[in-house]
């Protein structure tokens, strides 16, 4: 066993000549968890909170990812608005992506639902939790060396505009320090509290830093130099660099080890009837022994198989709509995960093929009101030559 005592990394929305982006302040919380031989996921799920927000309940304790509970609300319910419509979420989710690329880390923006994973909610504003204005990004730390197993941290992209580099940057640094990583000078290391500039990506042999406040760091070491380039010991690594790339690796592996996950059956797009179950097929392929391969719908467990290929049923109870069907397999080097659509719903009445139905599901129209509309419109063209 052994005792967390959680810190707050907290990221500014707005940069200073002294301090650049972000300040630290340390919280008195203190948790007692089992000490985990390695990562408990390798899943990094980035959730937007659209299309109706995110709530998000304070607890005690350093926070919950699966169960949306964090230490760092004041206290009682709060929701967090959904990630602005008018910021491109797809160049933020492939930053981030890009930055995870080295590491065996799965980035995804579909919800793992209750099994392990780590979260940023990047949405919203700090007001929405109870916190101050103008912070951009907040986060839990773990004692040194140590890491938060089902860690949840915020990335307040409402504070942030349309600058998708600074939203992308500030996801990485927040969920990258409860892995036990310090700030950094690096201009283009997400870990920063300078402004981004460049590619993002974390770095070896990169000096501590950029978070200096009247000669001392957020979490109480004396810096050297002045401004926004000035250093401290690191507090993961009592050193005066931190070497980002080899520790991140050391928790979670290099990218190629993840096991690569299938859906079978239904295929992606399909359309099942209403009221009937109906089989899931999922294959992992892998060289590691599999520990567990699960299913879920719409974040909600269908099961778990320990061999591939893995066979579920889908409840007949499903609604009509859009369904999103998540299989993720886990093995002893790393996760993998698979999505598919399915919409429930025999026919759409008058509405046309592959229009959107509403509730995040795709129309299923029929096939005899395709050709209908075929003829319809052959028999026009007739008319027109005449």
């Amino acid at each position: 066993m052994r005792t967390l005592f959680t810190f707050l990394a907290v990221a500014a929305a707005t940069s200073h000549a002294a301090a650049g982006r972000a300040r630290v302040v340390v919280v008195p919380t203190q948790t007692t968890v089992a000490e985990p031989a390695a990562v408990n996921s390798h899943i990094l799920f980035l959730n937007n909170c659209q299309p109706n927000g995110c709530t998000v309940t304070s607890s005690g304790s350093s926070g919950d990812s699966r169960t949306d509970q964090s230490s760092i609300p004041t206290p009682g319910p709060h929701t967090l608005a959904a990630f602005p419509s008018n910021v491109s979420w797809s160049t933020v989710l492939s930053c981030v992506k890009g930055v995870m690329a080295p590491f065996n880390i799965t980035v995804t923006d579909v919800d793992p639902g209750t099994a392990d994973h780590f979260e940023v909610m990047v949405a919203g504003l700090p007001q929405q939790l109870g916190l101050a204005a103008g912070i951009g990004g907040i986060s839990n730390l773990p004692p040194p060396g140590g890491y938060l197993p089902n860690a949840l941290a915020f990335d307040f992209a409402g504070t942030y505009g349309t600058d998708t580099l600074a939203i992308c940057g500030v996801a990485a640094q927040v969920i990258a320090t409860t892995w036990s990583l310090d700030h950094t000078i690096v201009v283009n290391d997400p870990l920063t509290y300078l402004n981004y500039t460049g590619t993002l990506s974390f770095h070896d042999n990169a000096a501590c830093g950029s978070d200096c406040v009247g000669g001392m760091s957020p979490l109480g070491a004396t810096c050297t130099g002045s401004g926004a380039t000035a250093t401290h010991v690191c507090s993961g690594t009592n050193q005066s660099i931190q070497n980002e790339v080899q520790i991140i690796t050391a928790l979670f592996g290099p990218a190629g080890t993840s096991p690569t996950v299938a859906i079978t059956d239904p295929p992606d797009g399909a359309a099942e009837p209403s009221g009937t179950a109906f089989p899931v097929t999922a294959t992992c392929a892998t060289s590691a022994p599999i520990t567990s391969i699960d299913l879920q719908i719409d974040g909600v467990s269908q099961g778990t198989a320990t061999a591939s290929p893995a066979m579920f049923t889908a409840p007949a109870t499903l609604a009509d709509g859009g369904h999103d069907l998540v299989a993720t397999c886990t093995t002893t080097l790393g996760t993998g995960s698979a999505t598919v659509h399915v919409t429930i719903g025999s026919d759409c009445g008058d509405c046309s093929p592959n229009t959107n139905n509403g509730g995040g599901g795709g129309c299923n129209a029929s096939g005899e009101a395709g050709t209908g509309l075929i003829l319809l419109a052959a028999a026009f063209v007739r008319r027109r030559r005449r």
